[in-house]
């Protein structure tokens, strides 16, 4: 009895074992034939994109143009023939929508994510899929900048349906945590923001899935949102790590790196290593023109900082050449009320008004505030515009500019803010220019409480307070403490710009 018992056992087990293997070799045998008729859906997609080209001819109407032409061509060809396998659609779908965000379509992106997400119930993995839609919907949402809201809208949604996947994957997680870091960025919660990115970045490692798609996209967008929380350093090197992994998965620059570039060199301005910086800014203006053109926005973006680092150092010829090429690019490619226009007009403003071409840099600040309605980008016009007019005797229409700025950026930023702090720097400027001193050395002080608590000890703005409160204190016949300020700002400027800068020469005027 015993052995029959034993015996039934043992054919039990063999059953159930057998059974197990049986169910697993399905199971793999479903994936493979997924895959495989995958990869035969991407092949046909290839051959009918590259079919609608013509291969004897590069001579396209435009990169752009022709890429947008192609891709759609490709989707209208798989359209009918994948509705039965709604698995493989989605892959399709998803790729399809990330090529077309890549190259700034997207409109047509958009498009192409709502139709994944609508045949997601369809799929094996129904809210998985949704997941990683939104996710791809919430990133789409921030690069073209048409609702931040939406894209957190997006992300939230992603949020709250991981919380129902018993065991979501690690990349799964990780992307979802990574669009919140990028969103949250956006709408300027940057500690939070940063917070998220630093969980992605736990869970990809632990995974070890440094050389994901996912993770050298979400490490690109963490190294850019240290950059507002003033965590220069750390972002410099998030930043080279991102580039690093992009050469050694892709083996070839990308527009990515070259964007990243552009960071980096944010970052050493920052940190006052402004041969540095306009290294970096010089590489990334270098590789956009390799990869899109010389006339691209890409290109001009890089090239705008470049006239801004021109423009801190004191070189204003050089500046205003930069910042008109720059103008002359956007308006070859964009709206004019376009963003990217007025920033390039408001830098053309800058340099003109150190020169002293007043009535020009005028002409072009009143413009831009008539066509821009963005409030926060016209407090900084304003701004601009307050120094034109401060430059003019015209002191009132300047302070009454500031003081708007100053209440707006103190409700917005709060009253210890950057922005707050150098509010009260212009205002004490003009204070001075108008013989007030006492005033000025009110909004000085205030100045300088703040700003030598948001920015690291050598940077340039620190030189701009110390400069400017000397002269204050040179004026009301205080000399031993002009002499001092004039020390501290000669000091950070050479270590930024070098003994040949005309900013460190200017102030050299009035050591001893």
């Amino acid at each position: 009895r015993r052995a029959l018992a034993a015996a039934g056992l043992i054919i039990v087990s063999v059953a159930g074992i057998g059974f197990y293997h049986f169910n697993r070799i399905t199971v793999e045998r479903n994936i493979a034939e997924r895959e495989a008729r995958k990869a035969q859906t991407v092949k046909g997609f290839l051959v009918d994109v590259f079919r609608a080209s013509n291969p004897r001819s590069s001579n396209f109407e435009g990169v752009e143009l022709s890429a947008r032409q192609l891709l759609e061509n490709g989707k209208n060809a798989i359209d009918q023939d994948l509705h039965e396998e709604p698995d493989v659609y989605i892959e399709v779908l998803l790729a399809i929508g990330e090529a077309q965000k890549n190259i700034d379509a997207y409109e047509e992106a958009e498009i192409t994510y709502n139709q994944a997400l609508s045949i997601s119930p369809e799929t094996s993995e129904p809210v998985k899929n949704e997941i990683r839609t939104y996710v791809q919907l919430g990133w789409l949402h921030t690069d073209w900048r048409k609702s931040q809201e939406q894209a957190h809208e997006y992300a939230l949604k992603a949020r709250e349906m991981l919380k129902t996947v018993e065991k979501p994957s690690p990349t799964l997680e990780a992307s979802v945590y990574g669009i919140l870091g990028r969103v949250t960025s956006v709408l300027d919660d940057y500690e939070l923001g940063n917070s998220y990115f630093e969980k992605a970045d736990s869970i990809y490692t632990a995974a070890g899935l440094e050389n994901s798609d996912e993770y050298i996209k979400m490490l690109t967008g963490y190294g850019r949102a240290l950059l507002y929380v003033s965590d220069y350093e750390k972002s410099e090197e998030v930043l080279l790590r991102s580039n690093r992994l992009h050469r050694e998965k892709y083996d070839r620059p990308t527009l990515t790196m070259a964007e990243n570039y552009k960071f980096i060199a944010w970052t050493n301005r920052e940190l006052g290593n402004f041969d540095r910086s306009n290294a970096y800014f010089l590489k990334s203006i270098e590789l956009k023109r390799e990869l899109s053109g010389d006339r691209s926005v890409q290109v001009a973006l890089p090239m705008y900082h470049l006239a801004h680092n021109y423009m801190l150092s004191g070189k204003f010829e050089k500046s205003e050449e930069l910042a008109q090429n720059v103008l002359s690019i956007y308006r070859g490619n964009l709206q004019p009320d376009n963003q990217y226009v007025h920033q390039a007009m408001n830098y053309l403003a800058i340099a003109k008004l150190h020169q002293g071409k007043l009535e020009e840099a005028e002409n072009l600040l009143t413009k831009i505030v008539e066509e821009n309605d963005v409030e926060i980008y016209l407090t900084y016009v304003e701004t601009q515009l307050a120094k034109v007019y401060q430059e003019t005797g015209r002191f009132e229409e300047a302070i009454s500019l500031l003081n708007e700025a100053l209440e707006f950026n103190t409700n917005k930023f709060g009253a210890d803010s950057r922005d707050v702090g150098i509010d009260l720097l212009n205002l004490a400027t003009v204070y001075r220019e108008m013989g007030n001193y006492e005033q000025a050395d009110t909004y000085y002080e205030q100045a300088e409480s703040i700003l030598v608590n948001e920015f690291p000890k050598g940077h340039y703005r620190l030189a701009e307070l110390y400069y400017n409160y000397g002269k204050l204190k040179l004026a009301i016949g205080d000399e031993q403490d002009a002499q001092e300020r004039f020390k501290k700002a000669h000091e950070i400027y050479l270590n930024c710009f070098g003994d040949g800068s005309p900013r460190t020469k200017e102030v050299e005027n009035y050591l001893g």
